[in-house]
């Protein structure tokens, strides 16, 4: 069973944390797509190199989607969940990055519940 895009994106950040110093803060979360070489984590801190991203981490391709710098088979890659899962975790680095707390997930349970809709009553002209 795969691992869950939270548990995969969490991962990497802290492979992040322990090898690329400061990283969440190059990161240009507006532009952040995993499905991309040149807008991914590693596309964006490494100039579109992410193979020499994987070197300095000292990890290789199964491990890449392993730590959620890659999309797994059983995930389409344009899904938006590991993108959203990384902009959680560079904001809890960096929370200038993302302007708004909106653009990240809302657990169900934190979910505004729907407005009902109010009719106005109007009056009939005579």
């Amino acid at each position: 069973m795969a691992a869950s895009a939270k548990s995969r994106a969490k991962r990497g950040a802290e492979l992040l944390d322990q090898h690329v110093k400061g990283w969440a803060k190059k990161i240009d979360t507006d532009k952040l797509l995993i499905r991309s070489d040149l807008s991914c984590v590693l596309g964006q801190l490494f100039k579109g190199d992410c193979q020499k991203g994987l070197d300095k981490l000292g990890i290789g391709v199964e491990q890449a989607v392993a730590h959620g710098f890659m999309h797994d088979d059983s995930e389409s890659c344009y899904s938006n969940t590991l993108d959203d899962r990384w902009k959680a975790e560079i904001y809890e680095r960096a929370p200038q990055k993302i302007k708004t707390k909106a653009k990240l997930p809302v657990p169900a349970e934190q979910e505004p519940k729907a407005k009902k809709a109010t009719k106005k009553k109007t009056a009939k002209a005579k």
